[in-house]
């Protein structure tokens, strides 16, 4: 029994608004023809200021910016079936300021290259962090060597593979909280989850997970899946 497999009565289906862009900020957001469809709960906003959306690298995680392609941004929608959810969410009308992309890693550290995140850190030359590692002499080293080699490592370690695609099931009986994880990780998800209720008061199940291998346990966006579940259960009253 994976996460996906889980069911409750009366549950409904809900799924993130994609950004069609890599890096893009949203100019208008119209969900009014997704809203009237029928089979639709809810379609939950970015600026509906009754909602606290958990942060994702220091960003609400439905804003209306996303850094990505096909990154989450702007709404949620809720409904009766994955296929009304799917009809509701073309229906969104998503209007989108382009913002730069760069997508190599050296070219993005150079003086002058615009800064992918000024809303973190506008002075960080988008340097997230600096961790020099010095073991012995290295000047001697080189000095003393037959032969030099130089070359740029890249690093892939945010790539996995993964046949089932993050998902969680809330289901709330008053402050209490089941829920259905799909990851490795319970402290995340722990964490993750406690604004929302009290810790003594979650029910935190991890079925099994599709091919989730390659350092996914650690990826920080898998709780909040399950977070976003319980906005939707509790705006809905549905699981």
């Amino acid at each position: 029994v994976y996460t996906r497999d889980i069911y409750r009565p009366g549950m409904l289906y809900a799924k993130f608004l994609r950004s069609p862009h890599a890096h893009a900020k949203i100019k208008r957001l119209d969900p009014s023809k997704a809203e009237a469809l029928t089979g639709v709960r809810a379609v939950l906003r970015y600026d509906d200021p009754t909602i606290t959306w958990p942060k994702l690298l220091g960003q609400a995680i439905v804003s209306d910016t996303n850094h990505w392609y096909e990154g989450m941004v702007g709404a949620v929608v809720v409904g009766e079936s994955e296929a009304i959810v799917d009809r509701a969410l073309r229906l969104i009308e998503l209007e989108m300021e382009e913002l730069p992309v760069i997508l190599d890693p050296e070219e993005a550290l150079k003086p002058g290259a615009p800064i992918m995140r000024p809303d973190t850190n506008p002075k960080s030359n988008n340097k997230t962090r600096e961790r020099p590692i010095k073991i012995g002499d290295i000047e001697k080293g080189f000095a003393e060597a037959d032969k030099v080699v130089e070359w740029v490592a890249g690093d892939d370690q945010d790539v996995w593979a993964g046949v089932e695609g993050h998902v969680g099931v809330v289901e709330c009986r008053g402050d209490y909280l089941d829920v259905w994880h799909h990851g490795q990780n319970w402290l995340y998800a722990m964490d993750a989850l406690r604004q929302y209720s009290p810790v003594h008061k979650i029910h935190l199940y991890l079925p099994y997970n599709g091919a989730f291998f390659g350092g996914s346990s650690n990826i920080r966006a898998a709780p909040h899946t399950a977070v976003v579940a319980v906005i939707a259960a509790r705006r809905t009253g549905c699981p």
